[in-house]
């Protein structure tokens, strides 16, 4: 057993937000010698534009809200392809003037998007909605995102989850659809099983939907940084709870 302390750290509201980066806890969690995993629902070319080798000290990212588990440099521990015809066809029924925009990227870093460009090397663009998911489905992308008009996005969100497709909100109209057992918390239990690390060493930092499977970990701490539009119920699973500003100072009431 891994007697090692390991802070698995959600990137965006958490350790990234608005243009500003916490780099000094990840330099205040290095001085202690306390190992970070980042556990984000970014890609892994977003969260290298964040994040850099230094602070990972050799460890994973985990990506795509653990669909895909992959070191710094590029080499992939963990992937699931989604590959399953049934969800594609339940997808095909969305309405697209719903959509604001869609996107994914493959394992080799190839993104697909739907209405809108991203900035980003190797991007297709498709403004047909069953070419867009065809495209997804022959690069076998591991997560798919759909941002929806706001009022729509729950609705939409029930309706997949009813027919048995994984299916995680952000930023209250952001549709994550991954394969079905994927969350973060299957990519922090990946990491505990292939590291040793111990539940009492543990700290999740975490502030969206996509961060309450990880929350119900019996992990030591449970930090929620609370935004606008943070779920209720992560802060009553939580325990410590604090804001962007103010989590450098709860670190380092834990680890002090």
């Amino acid at each position: 057993m891994n007697n090692r302390k390991v802070v698995f750290f959600d990137i965006d509201g958490c350790y990234f937000d608005k243009g500003v980066h916490q780099e000094y806890i990840s330099k205040y969690l290095k001085e202690k010698d306390i190992d970070i995993i980042f556990c984000t629902g970014r890609s892994y070319i977003r969260a290298k534009a964040v994040v850099s080798e230094l602070e990972l000290k050799g460890m994973p990212l985990i990506l795509e809200n653990g669909s895909r588990i992959m070191e710094f440099d590029g080499k992939v521990l963990f992937n699931s392809p989604i590959t399953d015809d049934k969800i594609y066809d339940k997808l095909k029924e969305i309405d697209n003037n719903l959509i604001i925009n869609g996107y994914g990227d493959s394992i080799d870093n190839q993104f697909i998007t739907f209405k809108k460009t991203i900035d980003f090397i190797n991007c297709e663009t498709y403004q047909d909605y069953g070419e867009f998911l065809a495209q997804c489905r022959k690069f076998e992308l591991s997560r798919i995102i759909l941002v929806l008009l706001t009022d729509q996005a729950k609705l939409i969100q029930e309706n997949l989850i009813k027919n048995k497709i994984n299916c995680t909100m952000t930023d209250g109209n952001t549709l994550h659809i991954t394969n079905k057992n994927i969350s973060k918390r299957f990519g922090i239990e990946f990491c505990i099983k292939k590291f040793g690390y111990n539940l009492k060493n543990i700290t999740i930092i975490g502030n969206d939907y996509n961060d309450i499977p990880s929350f119900t970990l019996n992990a030591k701490n449970k930090i929620a940084v609370i935004h606008d539009y943070s779920p209720k119920e992560l802060k009553s699973m939580s325990t410590h709870t604090t804001d962007f500003t103010n989590l450098f100072k709860v670190v380092q009431q834990i680890f002090d």
